[in-house]
């Protein structure tokens, strides 16, 4: 799963340090790297991996920017902290 995520992010262009940032109720701006997220979604369980890499490819194959699968996955990250 790590391995088809990155070389996806490489295609994209996408530095693996790029960083995303969530504006959280309770701890205020959460700021997660690409590599954070990755890390994140390989430690899901399979079939939410199979989830997360199915939307990615989706919005790989309708040319829409990627950075906004890191985004929502972060805004996700996020809330679970939260809560």
């Amino acid at each position: 799963m790590r391995k088809d995520l990155e070389t996806l992010i490489q295609e994209k262009g996408l530095n693996q340090d790029y960083l995303f940032k969530a504006q959280g109720d309770v701890w205020g701006t959460t700021i997660i790297s690409v590599r954070e997220i990755v890390d994140y979604i390989c430690e899901l369980n399979r079939e939410d991996q199979k989830a997360a890499r199915q939307a990615f490819l989706k919005i790989d194959f309708n040319h829409q920017d990627v950075k906004e699968f890191f985004q929502d996955i972060t805004n996700v990250i996020d809330k679970y902290y939260e809560s």
